[in-house]
């Protein structure tokens, strides 16, 4: 057993690396270098990039019906609309939220910090009574820890009061970590986006000041004091002024520039790659997050895009909460034959041709019923669309020519005639 347990340390360095019973972090352990500005949630949130990421999961996620399946024996799964945990995930999930805003909030903390953890509340307050509220509670303000017997616990801070919960009592959905608690991405990226917000500090600076730089007066004489003062007062509009103007310079003096401009340090370019480190780090296509300059090599349309994305990033992103949801909020006795997913046939919706398109080959191929077709589109139900049909095999042109074929396919029952 301790063998087994030393393993389990050592599944990652730093970090969200530590199992060693205690607090737990899903912080970087360290990092190459300080960074250019102070970042945590909220001042990241602050660099557009990383604001647009966070709302591109959180506001896909929010969008997405979640619906509950029983599965048999054969695997057939069959849509339940009335299971308590279905209509408490898609109606009001506790006292402040509807559904959307809930899944808002678990998309956003899930992808800023790989963690998000919610209030379980429960009918009675039993252990196993039924789930009738899910609260979040904001990642900055959980610590996890791990005891000795290898049980979790959490604390949470809510202003002066701090609460101790067991894992029984709080729904947690962590990514990628030591299986306590996910890396998280803001931690981890938090110099890329230090050098974007100094970017974007620095560039503020330099246009509330008139775009102005930072510059020395020379000449050839020496000063007194008070005619360095004067001088200094006379000019200070050259640097640190809003207004533009025309300055006079006399009896031999010069300007020159000491402190760079946007142009040499290459700001804008800075930015921009700042975006685009972001986007890798919060897995959205540069495209996705209104970045005008990508070039993108998951395809031209945006519909390939997004197929794309979903993919390699949002699928198994949903997945996390999917299967957490099935493991952690399914009554023990359903699980396994009741099963949580995102509908994402609205997010994979495509152009009206190409789903037409996709509609007859699955009504034709004995797929879909038409009515399900229908359904998907939102029209009405016709009567008789709830058949299974399929297209009929191709017949002979030389019985076409005679009438056999046409008889065939009146459904009258009779073979086609073998002699022309």
């Amino acid at each position: 057993m301790a063998t087994l347990w030393q393993s389990f340390r050592g599944l990652f360095a730093g970090g969200a690396g530590t199992r060693t019973p205690g607090q737990q972090t899903g912080e970087a352990g360290s990092q190459p270098s300080a960074p250019a500005a102070n970042v945590n949630q909220d001042t990241a949130l602050c660099h557009s990039a990383f604001w647009a990421a966070v709302m591109l999961y959180a506001e896909t996620t929010g969008s997405l019906p979640v619906v509950f399946y029983q599965v048999d024996g054969k695997g057939t799964e069959t849509e339940q609309r009335d299971y308590p945990l279905a209509k408490l995930l898609n109606g009001k999930p506790n006292r402040y939220q509807t559904a959307a805003e809930f899944w808002q909030t678990i998309g956003a903390q899930l992808r800023m910090h790989g963690n998000v953890a919610c209030l379980i509340q429960r009918q009675g307050d039993k252990p196993d009574g039924e789930i009738i509220g899910l609260l979040p509670m904001m990642w900055s303000q959980v610590e996890v820890e791990l005891l000795t017997s290898g049980d979790v616990q959490y604390r949470y801070n809510s202003g002066t009061a701090q609460r101790i919960l067991s894992a029984d009592k709080v729904w947690h959905v962590k990514g990628p970590g030591n299986g306590i608690i996910g890396m998280s991405p803001l931690s981890y990226a938090r110099n890329t986006i230090g050098v974007g917000l100094a970017a974007n500090n620095r560039m503020g600076k330099i246009f509330s000041n008139g775009a102005k730089p930072a510059g020395v007066l020379t000449t050839d004489h020496v000063l007194k004091d008070d005619q360095r003062a004067k001088v200094k007062a006379n000019f200070r509009e050259m640097t640190e002024g809003s207004e533009d103007t025309l300055f006079v310079l006399e009896a031999g003096f010069a300007y020159q520039q000491i402190s760079m401009s946007p142009k040499d340090v290459e700001l804008l370019e800075s930015a921009r790659f700042s975006v685009e480190e972001i986007a890798r780090y919060m897995g959205a296509p540069s495209v996705l997050i209104n970045d005008g300059s990508a070039q993108t090599a998951w395809g031209t349309g945006i519909g390939q895009i997004v197929r794309g994305w979903y993919q390699v990033k949002l699928r198994p992103f949903l997945k996390l909460i999917e299967s957490s949801v099935g493991v952690y909020l399914v009554p023990v006795g359903d699980r396994g034959r009741v099963i949580m997913r995102f509908y994402l046939d609205e997010l994979l919706l495509v152009e009206l041709e190409a789903r037409m398109r996709a509609y007859k080959e699955a009504v034709t191929g004995g797929i879909m019923t038409p009515n399900e077709a229908r359904a998907d589109e939102g029209l009405k139900p016709l009567a008789g669309g709830d058949e299974i049909y399929m297209q009929q095999q191709m017949v002979p042109l030389r019985l076409l020519a005679t009438g056999a074929g046409l008889k065939s396919n009146s459904g009258g029952g009779n073979e086609p005639s073998q002699t022309a």
